[in-house]
Parts: structure tokens; sequence; C-alpha cells
């Protein structure tokens, strides 16, 4: 069952990954890869739509250790960035997963799982920050969200 998981798994990282070769849709979308994860206690999200505000989570992220880097260029005139995270949680084993970007006219639709270890599953031990943050064709339309909680089945 671990191995039907991850094949699930992997199955949604390539379709998220051949989904954002069509830059050209609205509901076409990149995931990104983040450096740095965001220290926040409870779930957050956040649009970003500048340079300026792009800068600044990027930089609330980084610790008090590291010296400042840049966050990385994006065309914010053509696209705006969607970011988010499930809060602080207690182990590793949590992650989130952008399922599908769906543009049904009235609103963009983001569908994200919530992945959460399982009994038996060999986690770190830790605080850890789940988040993603994914880049899609700028629009006025109102973002909705619709989470659905996954649970890792692994076994003993």
């Amino acid at each position: 069952m671990k191995f039907l998981f991850w094949k699930c798994y992997v199955g949604v990282a390539l379709a998220t990954i051949i989904s954002a070769v069509h830059a050209d849709e609205v509901f076409s979308y990149a995931v990104l890869k983040l450096p740095y994860a965001s220290r926040s206690v409870t779930p957050w999200s956040a649009v970003i739509n500048t340079q300026e505000e792009w800068q600044q989570l990027y930089e609330s992220w980084q610790d008090d250790f590291t010296p400042p880097i840049q966050a990385p260029q994006i065309d914010f005139e053509q696209y705006q960035l969607i970011t988010g995270g499930l809060g602080e949680k207690y182990s590793g084993g949590y992650s989130v997963v952008v399922d599908r970007v769906d543009d049904l006219g009235n609103a963009i639709y983001i569908s994200v799982l919530e992945v959460s270890p399982g009994n038996g599953c060999v986690v770190t031990t830790g605080f850890t920050y789940p988040s993603t943050a994914i880049l899609i064709k700028k629009s006025n339309k109102p973002l909705k969200f619709y989470i659905t909680k996954v649970m890792q089945e692994c076994a003993f």
C-alpha cells in the first residue's frame, strides 16, 4: 500500500510538472521549489502580485543566521504567485501537494492535498512547516481553494 501511495504521489508530481508546460492558459501552473519555509505556527496563504511583496515574503522565511538572499525574479505583469502552508507540525511526514488548478469561468479553483503520516510511518522528529507555492497566469478572478486531507498508509 505504501508503494501505491508513492506511485500516486509521483504521478501527481509529474502531472504538475507537465501541466506547467502550457503557461499560456489561465489554469496552467508551475509549482516552485522553495528553499525556505514559513515558520508560521498557524495555516496561512498569500497571493503575491509584485516583486516587492515576493521579496518581503522571501526574506521573512529566512533565519537570522543567513545573509539575505534575493527572491527569484518573476514577471508579475503576466503571472501571480499563490503560496501557503499548513502551519507548524510536530514531526516530518506532512506535505502540501497541488492537485490541480481549474479556470471554471467565474473563478480559479485550486485543489490541494494535505498529506499527513499514518500509523506506522517513520517520520523525522522536530517541528516542520510544510508549504508550497504555485505560479499562475495573472487573473482578476477570485481564487477558491479546496483542501482534501490524505493520510499516507505505512506498514509496520
